[in-house]
């Protein structure tokens, strides 16, 4: 019966210390503040990044599928994380390609730019990533700026 004692308090004070010393989300906001970028499941086997100003706004987003998309089926994820009506009016496009097989291709708009990271041969490539940039918004640490 003692030897039961024992083996049940040793397994309830185990059990205690794993779930006590996990981190949740507010014990690292409440130490660092707020998050300079956050992930999120936006489909299954896509994922995305946002990252922050120091205002809280919205200033990038990278999409980045497990594998290679559709155009047709990324563009309609495109549309729904950053709709046309959001973009504004589109300014000008452009693409450039290795001649292999990958691929850049950004689109500028009022108030974003698309860039498309794309693999594949021939005319038809499937995106590998997309990155959002919203004009205007600067990101709490800039791409160039790395924390000291």
């Amino acid at each position: 019966m003692r030897q039961q004692s024992i083996l049940i308090m040793s397994v309830a004070f185990f059990l205690y210390l794993t779930f006590a010393t996990a981190q949740v989300s507010t014990d690292w906001r409440k130490r660092y503040g707020p998050p300079e970028a956050e992930r999120f499941i936006v489909r299954d086997g896509i994922v995305m990044t946002v990252s922050y100003s120091g205002e809280g706004r919205t200033c990038k987003a990278v999409i980045e599928p497990i594998k290679p998309q559709p155009p047709a089926e990324f563009k309609d994820l495109l549309k729904e994380i950053i709709p046309l009506s959001d973009r504004g009016k589109e300014i000008n496009s452009l693409g450039l390609s290795t001649g292999y097989s990958t691929g850049i291709g950004t689109t500028s708009y009022e108030r974003v730019n698309i860039a498309l990271m794309t693999t594949g041969h021939g005319t038809i490539k499937d995106i590998e990533s997309a990155t959002i940039s919203w004009k205007g918004v600067q990101c709490r640490y800039g791409d160039q700026e790395k924390h000291k």
